[in-house]
């Protein structure tokens, strides 16, 4: 008989006591490889086949891994990527997905402006692709561009104009621009995405999976702010002060300016959308509203890596898949390699990442993959 995994019949229930002292080690410090053996035991032990995997991948990547885990791993993974069946909408970002340093406040005050914002900060086309014609991701076959269509399927986001650059730096680059190839304001704003050479390389399934799904989760709507600014944390701390200023709430800093940036801002806004931020912008002020933009865009690039994650399906190729990337992407907020490793770890193995898989159906065990 096989005493390695046990059967559903020989399976024993573990008690939420028995789980919390790793749990709480394991979210101060998501390296402790004694807490992660013992969690993996545990799950092992009450047949949570999907968290003991997960588990075990946080092992692999610290090289902690057992014989036997690997065995585990490679009877429970499958190979092919896993297909999600849900979409990730705005309010399962919000609750199971975005690091606890998003200010919620912030976030939906972004959420409600981005579209001005965008419509306010949109460029003019690039001159490196004002020859270009865009691909249709819906129809091409390279890999990537399937990669982009199931990415923007699963989260729910605005479609994008990709362009593709053979020459640049880094992997891809997301941008606000006019949807007009002159750039007329009548034709609206488009998000675009360029993909450089090194994305078009061939690559594993799970590989693209994540550093197409972290590029995109920039094109949920709050996020889309961080694309409209250039990624840079002090203007968007200008345009939050300026919608507390418009409402009335008492902020540091040049009032003119806020008072300028606001008005842009609101002769792009529905009354409607207005009178939304009135109240949000009530609630963070009775919340004491401190604007720490730079903790905001740190923390947004956490979260866009633990999209990346769940689009992944696996912890070891997500992780290797950071390492490779060249820099933070807003290099302002000036994340370290480790903490962001760090983050995809401890997300890697916590209940709201499992949970999430169990929404989006990536959770199961060796099966039959669907169509993407």
């Amino acid at each position: 008989m096989n005493h390695l995994f046990p059967t559903p019949s020989s399976s024993k229930q573990v008690t939420e006591a028995e789980l919390a002292p790793h749990r709480h080690r394991l979210a101060e410090d998501p390296t402790d490889h004694e807490s992660l053996r013992a969690l993996f035991d545990l799950y092992q032990r009450s047949d949570q086949v999907d968290r003991a995997c997960g588990v075990a991948e946080a092992l692999t990547i610290l090289r902690k891994v057992s014989p036997g885990q690997c065995l585990f791993l490679g009877q429970h993974r499958p190979r092919s990527l896993p297909v999600a069946r849900q979409t990730l909408d705005t309010s399962l970002l919000r609750s199971h997905v975005a690091h606890p340093d998003q200010d919620p406040h912030i976030t939906g005050i972004l959420e409600l402006v981005a579209p001005a914002v965008a419509a306010w900060r949109a460029a003019k086309i690039p001159r490196s692709l004002r020859d270009s014609e865009p691909i249709d991701f819906l129809t091409e076959p390279s890999d990537v561009a399937r990669m982009i269509k199931y990415a923007w399927r699963v989260l729910g986001v605005a479609r994008p104009q990709v362009y593709v650059l053979p020459k640049g730096q880094g992997d891809y680059m997301l941008l606000n621009l006019h949807r007009g190839r002159h750039d007329r304001h009548d034709e609206g704003i488009q998000p675009s995405m360029v993909i450089f050479e090194r994305l078009l390389e061939r690559r594993p399934e799970r590989e693209l999976a994540y550093v197409v799904g972290r590029a995109m989760a920039d094109l949920h709507v709050s996020h889309y702010a961080l694309v409209a600014t250039d990624r840079r944390p002090e203007l968007l701390e200008q345009i939050v002060k300026a919608c507390l200023f418009a409402m009335g709430i008492p902020v540091q800093g040049d009032h003119g300016a806020l008072g300028r940036v606001a008005k842009e801002i609101f002769a792009r806004m529905l009354p409607a959308t207005r009178a939304c931020l009135g109240h949000v912008v009530k609630r963070f002020a009775e919340a004491g509203a401190v604007v720490d933009m730079e903790r905001w865009c740190r923390a947004t690039e956490l979260t866009a890596s633990r999209v990346g994650l769940l689009l992944a399906g696996d912890l070891r190729i997500a992780a290797d898949a950071l390492a490779q990337e060249p820099s933070p992407l807003c290099c302002a907020t000036m994340l370290s390699a480790r903490e962001r490793l760090e983050d995809l770890l401890r997300y890697g193995i916590s209940e709201d990442y499992f949970r999430m898989r169990e929404i989006l159906g990536t959770d199961a065990l060796i099966r039959l993959g669907g169509s993407w």
